[in-house]
């Protein structure tokens, strides 16, 4: 049971996301089923609040963090990661269910503004630290590529080098 939120969405902060994502990962290990984690950046938020004022950046992140919640499935969990990041943790979801979630997110999201995100699925060994390095690796590409994206972390698989053609 959350009980640490952000004073200012009402949404699990930082330190309710370093509780349940470890859990969110034990739970994982024992039952077998997916889980994967999306960091998401709000785009050229500083810019927000330059043009429209602090005030209206703090009006902006609660029309957010409503219009999100209400496209979520029950049990993902949003949190404020600080600033304008969030994580979102969601158990029992594949990267490819995961971005039909963000997807939806995206409908969403107040005043035309855009997102960043980088996903991230459990790989049934890591460390929640690890999966999170990796999800913010991927939010770095997103933000990078152009921002208004969702890059996995866990992208295609390589493919692997063809062997030599022998000659004789």
């Amino acid at each position: 049971m959350v009980t640490q939120r952000d004073a200012l969405t009402g949404v699990p902060d930082r330190t309710a996301w370093d509780t349940e994502l470890p859990d969110a990962v034990d739970r994982t290990r024992r039952d077998g089923e997916p889980l994967t984690i999306a960091m998401i950046d709000l785009d050229h938020f500083q810019r927000y609040n330059d043009q429209h004022g602090y005030q209206a950046g703090d009006r902006f992140l609660k029309s957010v963090v409503a219009a999100w919640t209400g496209v979520l499935r029950p049990g993902d969990l949003l949190c404020r990661y600080g600033g304008e990041e969030f994580g979102l943790i969601l158990p029992g979801a594949t990267a490819e269910q995961a971005e039909t979630v963000l997807a939806r997110m995206r409908t969403v999201t107040p005043l035309g503004q855009t997102f960043s995100c980088g996903l991230a699925s459990w790989n049934g060994a890591e460390s929640h630290d690890h999966l999170v390095r990796r999800a913010g690796v991927a939010l770095d590409a997103a933000k990078r590529d152009g921002r208004d994206r969702t890059v996995s972390a866990d992208g295609p698989e390589p493919k692997k080098p063809k062997p030599p053609k022998h000659r004789h």
